[in-house]
């Protein structure tokens, strides 16, 4: 006699949450914060990004990645301050 197995499978969405503000800049997202889907970061004029890569959420409901922050670029605020 041969016995099978038979289970029924939940499938649901993996949502990773919402991957988080940061100081002087803002975040793209793809969609929703769900599996994989992509968060992208910018930061404001006179700031640059420091870690570039977009977080991507994956299965396991985490972001990929690290968050980046934005870094003040003092060379664009030494020109604007002197030539203004």
């Amino acid at each position: 006699m041969t016995k099978t197995w038979r289970a029924c499978v939940r499938c649901s969405e993996v949502s990773c949450g919402y991957p988080g503000d940061i100081d002087h800049g803002y975040v793209s997202l793809s969609s929703y914060f769900t599996y994989g889907n992509t968060a992208t970061y910018s930061c404001r004029r006179g700031y640059r990004l420091v870690y570039t890569e977009p977080l991507v959420c994956a299965a396991n409901a985490s972001w990929t990645g690290q968050r980046p922050h934005c870094q003040c670029n003092t060379l664009l605020y030494r020109h604007f301050r002197f030539t203004m």
